[in-house]
């Protein structure tokens, strides 16, 4: 949330790299605030813009933390749509455009188990859009705030 707050605000604008491994971060994505996932074991390097989101996962940037919600993420314990295709998943967000969209659309497309599925795991996926999305954050740096006092 703090570096959503910074790239969002007082860093906006300028030519910004944040490093993480964190996935949640490719929802921050811009042309000026990119993603940089170093190499970890055998995954290589990646840099992450707009345009390379979009190839890789079909949707844009903003879209993100609605994908991340009906997939689950593992790292934070956060279960998505079990036993459903990630394929038909990211086309339900591309034709609906969010979480809420899918939810209040008649799931046309999907199998009677895939709409159950779907229908079972709504308040969590919904939770999750809460629990991934970063929030800008108030904060600041000009009055330092100190939490002890040196004399």
């Amino acid at each position: 949330d703090v570096i959503a707050s910074l790239v969002r605000d007082r860093l906006k604008g300028q030519l910004n790299v944040i490093v993480s491994t964190d996935h949640d971060f490719l929802q921050l994505v811009t042309y000026t605030d990119q993603l940089l996932v170093p190499k970890v074991g055998t995954r290589p390097e990646a840099i992450y813009d707009p345009d390379r989101v979009v190839n890789e996962y079909g949707v844009p940037p903003e879209k993100m933390v609605h994908l991340r919600a009906l997939l689950g993420d593992t790292s934070d314990n956060l279960p998505g749509v079990p036993k459903f295709p990630s394929k038909l998943l990211t086309s339900l967000l591309r034709a609906h455009g969010s979480v809420e969209g899918i939810f209040s659309s008649s799931l046309a497309g999907t199998t009677k188990a895939q709409y159950d599925r779907l229908k079972a795991a709504e308040s969590q996926v919904k939770l999750n859009v809460e629990l991934m999305g970063l929030q800008q954050v108030p904060y600041d740096l000009t009055e330092p705030t100190p939490d002890f006092d040196l004399a």
